[in-house]
């Protein structure tokens, strides 16, 4: 009989009471599940992670020598997402897991697929600084964009597949915003105050702002229940936007 692989052992506990139960509670189980909702009224998604697990991929603490920050990160973050516009899990799949795997997570699981909206960014933002450093392969291996995500944790945002854990150690590092500014995290509240979407802001208007979002639907007419693609979106600034991450604030020695 083979071995599970923490993969398996994740897929058949994505739909256990002790997984559903773990939404908005760090502190209960060893699995915390985020259910994520690409625009308003849709259907919501999950994700599970095992916090251990993302600790050791993303904490500062794990990076002996920090490499050369990024001073342009949040237009280079922008101008990475915009060549996954157009994405969806079925014309592009391969891609897609792609995100998940930086984070050891499967494309889907009982309940259905796997929400990755902030494991998309994360992506980006690893194959972002992969390719400042001079790392011209044409897809980097995930082990060279993980030695990326301790130095966006400690440079710019802390990239995980948690919405809320995204908020959290912004406000905790004095990076949480109200206003928007390009390269900047925008985070949204689709549902009754929950931290549940997220996306990079491209542009700024005096009343919208044009992003580009990872597991959202086109915005454009017709069925938009299915979403999971990625999709450049303008939005309203108002009281579905919670607030943004500003990723040019480093974090305090």
């Amino acid at each position: 009989m083979n071995n599970p692989t923490r993969r398996s052992i994740l897929l058949g506990t994505l739909a256990s009471p002790l997984a559903a139960r773990a939404q908005d509670n760090d502190t209960l189980g060893t699995l915390l599940t985020e259910q994520q909702q690409g625009d308003p009224g849709t259907p919501p998604e999950s994700v599970t992670i095992d916090p251990g697990r993302i600790d050791a991929l993303t904490s500062a603490k794990t990076l002996g020598a920090f490499r050369e920050r990024d001073a342009g990160f949040g237009e280079r973050l922008v101008a990475v997402s915009e060549r996954f516009v157009g994405f969806d899990r079925t014309k592009n799949r391969s891609a897609i897991t792609d995100f998940l795997d930086l984070f050891d997570l499967p494309f889907e699981h009982s309940g259905g697929f796997t929400a990755y909206c902030a494991a998309g960014l994360g992506y980006v933002a690893a194959l972002a600084y992969t390719e400042f450093w001079g790392r011209t392969a044409r897809t980097p291996s995930i082990t060279r964009l993980r030695q990326a995500l301790p130095v966006i944790e400690r440079y710019h945002f802390r990239p995980t597949p948690l919405v809320k854990s995204m908020v959290s150690d912004a406000r905790k590092k004095g990076r949480w915003r109200t206003k928007p500014k390009e390269g900047y995290v925008v985070v949204y509240s689709f549902d009754g105050g929950v931290y549940n979407h997220c996306g990079v802001v491209k542009s700024v208007a005096p009343t919208h702002i044009v992003t580009i979002e990872f597991n959202t639907s086109n915005g454009r007419r017709g069925d938009q229940r299915q979403g999971g693609m990625v999709a450049e979106r303008t939005r309203r600034q108002g009281p579905l936007v919670a607030g943004y991450i500003a990723t040019d604030i480093p974090a305090m020695p």
